[in-house]
This record gives C-alpha cells, structure tokens and sequence, in this order.
C-alpha cells in the first residue's frame, strides 16, 4: 500500500521538535559512549565504524518500510553529503588531534546560525521571531558552555572569535563546520526527494558512500587495520548502532522542521551530557555550566512556543 508522502509530513509536523530533543539525548549518549570507546580504538577506526556499523540498521528498516521512490536530485545530494561530510570530519579530527581546544572548539557555536542562513538562501525556510531568538538564546548558551571548559587556558570570553583574524586553525575550524552545515543542507533535500520520505534511505546511500571513501583512507594509512575490527568489535557495532538512531532523529526532524531550530535544539547534547556525567561519572561542573545550561533550555522554550 502507498503512502502519499504528504500525510507522512501532516504527522510528523508537529512532532519535528520532539524528535530533534530525542536527537540531543541520543547525540548525548554517542558521545558519551565515544568518548569511553577511544580509550581502547583509535579514532579514525571509531570514525569508520560509526557509518559502516550504522548500515546494517538503516538498512533493516529500509527493507521492512519499502525502497521509496526517488529521483536524481536525491542520488546526487546524498553524494555531495557524503563528500563534504567526509572532508568536515577530516578537517575537524586533525585540528582537535594536533590544537589546544581552548583556541577555536567554541566556535562550535557557530553552526545554527550558519545553517539559519544557508536555509533561508537554499531552502527559503523561515522562522517565527521568537523562534529566532530563541535560536540566538541557544547560541549563547552554547558558546558559554564550551567556553567554560576551557577558561583554565583563558580568561578572554571573546578569545576564540578574535582568534579567527590571526589563527588560521580557527578559520580551518570554521570552514569544517561550513561544510558540515552544508550536509545537513543535502541531507533536508535528499529525503524531501523520496516518497513516502524516507529518511532510513537517504542515510543508507550517504553512509554507504561514507563507508567506501573512509576505508580507501584507512587502508591507505594502514593496511592490516581491519584487524582491529574483531578485537573491538562489540563496542563498534554498538557505537554504530547508537549513531544510527541519532543519524535517523535529526534527518526526520528535517522534513518538516528547519534545518537551524534543528540544530539549535540538537545543541542540548552538552545538557544531557551534564547530567549523564553527573549522575554515571561524578562530574562535578562549574556555576557557569549551569548558567549555560538554563540559558540554553529558555532558547529551546522560546523555540517551541
């Protein structure tokens, strides 16, 4: 039986900005659970395994929903997708790798008003005042969070903004999440490409690209490196599984909801971080996390309102 992709949308318009928030957890936990990963896999390896395990997932469910029909402009935006986002995570590994974070890593910020622009040139989306406050609110929020992590290597609030007239670290920095920003741009017009949209089949054709482009790197730098593969298997597949259902939340969110609020809400990953560090870890964070943190939820409020 079809689907008219427009009752699809219908159902889901309202539920845009739940699914972005499950995003933010989801981001949460795939970072939390990363970062206990690196410990004992490398980087790169983590990198491929995130997409290749994803695969097996993104595609059970292609399988039981149906292949959707689709035209060139999804081919060809799943493909430039997965370029930019291959050279975004390239640029962003090798930076974080061999910089002091302190330096550029708040302006990670940054990315909801860039998409905010990308989306009203491209896609003509538009948002309600409020909602662009509370995006503006989000950003500072944001900002402040990151900021705070690092104020043991500065004191200037402003460091990493003036560091993109000097550094050109910051401006490589910058330019990554440019370009990450446009695979979220290709993803949005991909799935609205499909029908019924089929946000499951976007990312099986990006990640499988993904997958083919890192491994001819890995094998470049290190032949034997699908060794590593089966002595950490188990924590890869579940990386990539985790990744998976975060990869599927935001690009569902996308169909009906813009591409910046998105991303904007997908930022109180750094929220539910704190509490998972707090309650599982014993992190103990600084007063100005805190502020940071409330700043950020009235964003996301004055967003849903």
């Amino acid at each position: 039986m079809s689907v008219n992709p427009k009752d699809y949308r219908v159902k889901i318009t309202a539920m845009w900005f739940w699914y972005a928030v499950a995003s933010a957890v989801a981001s949460a936990i795939s970072i939390t659970f990363n970062k206990h990963s690196l410990r004992k896999i490398h980087a790169p390896l983590l990198s491929w395994a995130l997409f290749a395990f994803s695969l097996p997932t993104l595609a059970a469910i292609v399988l039981i929903n149906g292949i959707p029909d689709f035209n060139y402009k999804l081919l060809l935006s799943a493909l430039l997708a997965a370029i930019l986002f291959s050279i975004a995570k390239t640029i962003t590994l090798v930076l974080m790798k061999n910089n002091k974070l302190s330096e550029f890593y708040p302006l990670v910020a940054t990315s909801p008003l860039m998409l905010y622009v990308l989306g009203l040139i491209i896609l003509s989306e538009t948002v309600k005042f409020v909602s662009f406050l509370g995006l503006i609110t989000i950003i500072m929020g944001v900002y402040l969070f990151n900021f705070e992590k690092f104020e043991k290597r500065t004191k200037d609030f402003l460091h990493p903004i003036k560091t993109l007239f000097y550094n050109p670290v910051s401006r490589l920095f910058l330019f990554g999440i440019l370009l990450a920003n446009f695979t979220a741009l290709f993803e949005k017009i991909a799935v609205l490409n499909t029908n019924p949209s089929s946000p499951e089949f976007v990312l099986f054709i990006e990640y499988s690209l993904i997958t083919i482009f890192l491994s001819g790197y890995m094998t470049h730098k290190d032949k034997y490196w699908f060794k590593e593969i089966k002595t950490n298997f188990k924590n890869l597949f579940i990386a990539g599984t985790i990744f998976s259902i975060l990869a599927i939340l935001v690009v569902t969110s996308f169909i009906t909801g813009s591409i910046a609020l998105v991303s904007a809400i997908k930022k109180l990953e750094v929220v539910f971080m704190l509490i998972i560090g707090s309650i599982f870890l014993g992190d103990k964070p600084g007063k100005k996390v805190y502020v940071a943190t409330i700043i950020m939820i009235l964003g996301v409020l004055l967003i849903r309102i």
